[in-house]
């Protein structure tokens, strides 16, 4: 895949979609449901649907905190947009605050080596974590989370401001710091979900398409961020993501044409032109 290539593959999906609110909508919960199917979750995109517009839950004997983590990943995704679209930087209370909301039905209070911690209100870690598939990585010393992450966020921040429209850096910048995130690993659950959703508000900052990760490509996810991990080097796992995108949003826009076709067909035909009435001549 070319630069070019993905850069007027971007413009057309935007083009197709910008103006249309029910489509914008869709997408959004086709975001959580993909986030929350990588990590385990067992919907589909139907039930997604109906949980999330109409509070209608799948009618089978799950745990309730899928259910939850559902519909908290969704008003996660939501306060991050928000804050694209006002183009607030990253802070330390914004990460707090959405991994506070990701986690706040399924997570207590911690008590660890560190001190005790309420990941609920997003509080950082104080604990060692392991995350991923084996062979399992270990996210960044407990002691060191906050700054980590304070310098990430900063460093994002004066990156943003520089991209100046180009697609192609735009994702390059959404891909790095989700990889980053992930490596760090500030909080003790939540953080590849967090990490998806600050990729998003890079995107959206922009007025990029978003991007997902495809549930059959997880074992491939993995290895590309382990690759860049141990390389130091981003490209790797830029140009899975990429790739991921240019997938999926190729399929969007294929979607879209046939929709498109058959509104304007049906609108063409209802442009006739009138008829003189000579009647009143008379």
């Amino acid at each position: 895949m070319k630069e070019r290539e993905f850069i007027s593959l971007c413009s057309e999906y935007f083009e197709r979609t910008q103006y249309d609110q029910d489509y914008q909508d869709f997408n959004r919960i086709a975001l959580t449901y993909h986030s929350c199917r990588l990590e385990g979750l067992p919907y589909s995109q139907i039930d997604t649907m109906m949980i999330l517009n109409h509070a209608i839950y799948p009618d089978r004997e799950v745990s309730r905190h899928y259910i939850t983590r559902v519909e908290d990943h969704h008003q996660a995704l939501l306060t991050v947009l928000q804050n694209a679209e006002e183009k607030k930087p990253l802070t330390k209370d914004l990460i707090q605050d959405v991994s506070g909301q990701i986690l706040k039905n399924e997570s207590d209070v911690v008590r660890a080596i560190g001190g005790t911690f309420d990941p609920r209100i997003g509080e950082f870690r104080r604990c060692d974590v392991t995350y991923g598939v084996e062979p399992r990585r270990s996210g960044y010393d407990y002691n060191t989370v906050v700054g980590h992450t304070l310098e990430l966020m900063e460093e994002i921040n004066e990156r943003n401001q520089q991209l100046d429209g180009d697609i192609w850096k735009i994702n390059e910048l959404a891909f790095e710091t989700q990889m980053r995130l992930v490596t760090i690993h500030p909080f003790v659950n939540g953080n590849s979900r967090l990490s998806r959703l600050l990729m998003n508000y890079i995107q959206h900052y922009h007025q990029s398409p978003l991007s997902i990760v495809l549930l059959k490509d997880k074992p491939k996810y993995w290895e590309a961020l382990y690759r860049s991990q141990e390389t130091r080097d981003p490209s790797y796992f830029q140009r899975f993501m990429m790739d991921q995108t240019f997938r999926f949003l190729k399929a969007r826009v294929r979607q879209c044409r046939p929709q498109k076709e058959i509104v304007f067909k049906t609108s063409s035909k209802r442009i006739v032109t009138p008829k003189t009435d000579t009647s009143l001549s008379r």
